[in-house]
């Protein structure tokens, strides 16, 4: 955040674009109002000690290694061994005119107001922006290019930045813009840039553009891979684009992409523009996903403001622990989802195109907040792993007689007082997970379940119930027999 700097005349903290005189002596700043006030008075040196007064901005030192400029620190440290001279922003070896500041040791002119608005940056990264040279701007950290007295290039890489400043737009000459790795979440109008011909914003966090950004003919680079980019404005159409990167943003990544966007693309690419291509969903293992397993990745994603990866490694469908394990992303074969991972995402639906993932075998669901089942899932009938382990379900709807192909259900840390007499139905369920629960009574269907190895009942009230004992032990005289693992009685 910018430093804050107390006038001594009008006792008004400001910003550096409005303490812009300071005293030579006693250090005390002056804004511009009250410095202006003071002035048609018949004061032109310190009120308060009759000091000379100077533009702020011109009180910082910059030092730079004489060979190739970088910047030190003040106190002259460096790695390198390389001498370097001290290049001073003082009145000692400046030539000030009303509109521009000259700096005799480097023969260069720099406009006074943009001058002041790299020193407001300075103040935003905490950090000396120094002047470099013009193939040293895409490698440096922090640096802007000078010509003809106008700054027409600046780097500011890896400064934490969040918002840029709209005083940006002043920079009315600036021909190249390069603020990658930020956390820039949003970009002021910048359509004054009316030369700007590079643009970075790689590696920050917007999920949106300004329209205003297609009117700025000259830009012919646009890289904007790596951030949360859901779509593009239309008005980005008018650009006569060489280079595009548009890498790892929802709107690039998902497919199908929406038509106007493939549009512009297919247009570019026929112009000569090089785009830098992304896998698309589906793509990481030289796999295409149907059109409907792709639409429901698309509204997951949208759902939890997050891509979901694929896996290369496949879920084990018998194996308990990968199911528990597989809480997050996807893994697919043979051009179709077979797992799917989406726990501890604070989820109470899904998407109704869920019912598109009709080859899929294992769902995690669990550490959510589903009260009840969403009716899509028993549509799932190839469906043989299913984990809602710590969800807030109170009832299990009858429609899970319709996953007949289930192997393993983890029912474990619910509200269920009870389980419907469907469950068994499951003939093929091995594993039953029920631990934790409010069970005060099991269904009798549960006997029909002769391929089941392991049932967990432990803490649940299940002896409450009088009339129910006698059927329930009974079950587990015949559960014991055929060698079924039984947790909790």
């Amino acid at each position: 955040m910018a430093k804050k700097y107390y006038c001594g005349l009008c006792e008004t903290s400001h910003n550096a674009l409005k303490s812009r005189h300071q005293c030579n002596q006693c250090a005390r700043f002056y804004c511009d109002s009250a410095l202006e006030d003071a002035r048609t008075v018949g004061v032109t040196t310190c009120v308060f000690c009759e000091g000379k007064l100077s533009p702020f901005f011109l009180t910082t030192s910059l030092q730079y290694l004489a060979e190739d400029k970088r910047v030190v620190d003040s106190e002259g440290n460096s790695e390198d061994t390389t001498s370097y001279s001290e290049f001073s922003l003082t009145q000692e070896n400046l030539e000030i005119s009303s509109e521009s500041v000259t700096f005799p040791s480097y023969n260069i002119e720099i406009d006074q107001r943009d001058l002041e608005i790299v020193w407001l940056l300075q103040e935003i990264v905490a950090k000396e922006i120094p002047l470099i040279e013009n193939e040293d701007l895409i490698q440096t950290n922090s640096g802007f290019i000078v010509k003809n007295q106008r700054i027409v290039g600046l780097s500011l890489f890896k400064h934490e930045i969040r918002r840029v400043p709209v005083e940006i737009g002043e920079l009315i000459e600036l021909e190249k813009l390069f603020l990658r790795e930020n956390r820039i979440d949003k970009l002021p109008n910048l359509s004054s840039l009316k030369l700007l011909q590079e643009l970075d914003l790689s590696y920050n966090q917007l999920r949106e553009l300004p329209a205003t950004l297609g009117d700025i003919p000259p830009l012919t680079t646009l890289i904007l891979n790596d951030n949360r980019l859901k779509k593009i404005p239309i008005s980005l159409t008018n650009l006569q684009l060489k280079k595009l990167n548009l890498q790892n943003n929802p709107c690039w990544n998902h497919q199908p992409r929406s038509r106007k966007l493939q549009r512009w693309i297919d247009n570019l690419v026929s112009n000569g523009c090089e785009v830098f291509d992304a896998p698309k969903v589906g793509e990481y293992l030289n796999i295409v996903l149907s059109p409907s397993e792709v639409e429901f990745l698309e509204e997951i994603e949208r759902l939890i403001d997050k891509q979901i990866t694929h896996s290369e490694t496949a879920v084990n469908i018998l194996n308990l622990e990968q199911l528990k394990n597989f809480k997050f992303g996807f893994y697919s074969s043979f051009e179709r989802i077979k797992a799917l991972g989406l726990g501890n995402l604070g989820l109470s639906t899904l998407p109704r195109s869920i019912q598109g993932l009709n080859a899929i075998e294992i769902i995690n669901l669990s550490h959510n907040r589903f009260s009840q089942l969403p009716l899509e899932l028993f549509t799932l009938v190839s469906l043989q792993g299913l984990n809602l382990e710590d969800n807030m379900l109170d009832t299990l709807d009858s429609g899970i007689r319709s996953l007949t192909e289930l192997k393993i259900l983890d029912l474990q840390t619910n509200n269920l007082k009870r389980v419907p007499k469907s469950l068994g139905n499951l003939r093929k369920l091995e594993i039953l997970i029920l631990k934790d629960n409010d069970l005060i009574s099991l269904p009798s269907s549960l006997k029909d379940l002769q391929n089941l190895k392991m049932i967990d009942l432990r803490g649940n009230p299940i002896w409450n119930e009088r009339e129910d004992r006698r059927e329930l032990q009974k079950w587990i005289r015949d559960l014991k027999k055929r060698h079924c693992e039984i947790v909790g009685l």
